[in-house]
């Protein structure tokens, strides 16, 4: 849907260029465009006939910058690979999973479950083994369930389980579980992922550096090895796209916290009482899908930002539950 989108303002622009529209505005505009549809080569010309154009200094100046950010974006990344489209984790044995118990929880984990037994068995065993020194809790909302997952979520010791008596989706499910939070942090996660070392402290230490803060978002990454998300772009017409998806997480542009336009829900944190404050997130956007960015704007509403962390990186077999095509099912 949003490459048919490009394509129309594609050929628009190129009218406007073939009928001489002077000054470098039309050029500049297709080769943004040609960029954001992933034709690199072409933008790159547009761009340098654009400085050519460009009539006073802060024009060129502006032009220039944007053929460095141009530059910077290297070749459209390919796509996911086989591995990166894997939706399921290994789980080649059940044993008994044992959370520590937090009297005083710090950070409470708020986990929305519909079905997908074994990503939420490999989703608990990877905070267990992955997460030390910060006071949490786990709460599980299982989404009225019809496959194992009640009888999996027994062998979590330390556990709270929210059980929903018919199914209300992400975002409800989301709330009721936040209402239970105990923690001055909430972290919503998906349970189709995997949390890697030293995630949380730095989901936390995010706010040491970012006092303003007030939704923080971590890297996220396919199965495979690439990219999936260094936060998120929403473009004028409310459209949005993960920045960075299917390219090297390791490069440099992806590995500084920043402000971003938001963060996917699939691991975001924000202070429980200003959770509230927003009276969580949005039922107008139920079952799912954009509550997130919804949330996002909002904080940005009351003055405080919304900061990528890639040092939190996670693991996410995307569209486990609800698929990945936008023209069908929930998305």
């Amino acid at each position: 849907r949003l490459l048919r989108q490009y394509g129309r303002a594609q050929k628009h622009l190129e009218k406007a260029v073939e009928l001489g529209s002077e000054g470098s505005f039309a050029r500049a505009s297709l080769a943004n465009v040609l960029l954001l549809s992933g034709n690199i080569i072409e933008a790159e010309q547009h761009l340098q006939e654009a400085v050519k154009l460009a009539d006073d200094p802060r024009s060129k100046a502006l032009l220039a910058g944007f053929g460095e950010l141009l530059n910077n974006a290297g070749r459209t990344p390919p796509p996911p690979s086989a591995a990166d489209r894997e939706i399921a984790p290994p789980v080649k044995s059940l044993e008994l999973l044992k959370l520590p118990r937090a009297e005083k929880p710090l950070e409470s984990i708020v986990i929305p479950v519909f079905n997908q037994w074994h990503h939420t068995y490999a989703c608990l065993r990877s905070i267990i083994q992955h997460t030390s020194g910060v006071a949490y809790e786990v709460i599980v909302v299982n989404d009225a369930s019809d496959d194992k997952t009640a009888e999996i979520l027994k062998l979590v010791s330390n556990l709270q389980v929210i059980v929903n008596e018919q199914n209300a989706g992400f975002i409800a499910s989301c709330n009721n579980g936040a209402q239970a939070a105990r923690g001055r942090y909430l972290l919503f996660l998906n349970n189709d992922t995997e949390v890697t070392a030293n995630w949380l402290q730095a989901m936390l230490s995010t706010w040491d550096y970012f006092p303003a803060a007030g939704l923080v978002g971590a890297k996220l990454v396919f199965p495979g090895g690439s990219l999936q998300e260094a936060g998120g772009i929403v473009f004028a017409n409310a459209t949005a796209w993960h920045y960075g998806r299917g390219d090297d997480p390791r490069l440099p542009r992806y590995n500084f916290a920043r402000a971003v336009d938001y963060c996917s829900g699939a691991c975001l944190m924000i202070e429980t009482s200003l959770f509230q404050e927003l009276h969580g997130f949005d039922s107008h956007y139920s079952p799912a899908y954009y509550e997130d960015t919804d949330l996002a704007f909002r904080v940005r509403a009351l003055g405080r930002s919304v900061i990528y962390q890639p040092r939190a990186e996670v693991i996410h077999f995307e569209g486990a539950t609800s698929g990945t095509d936008p023209d069908a099912g929930p998305k």
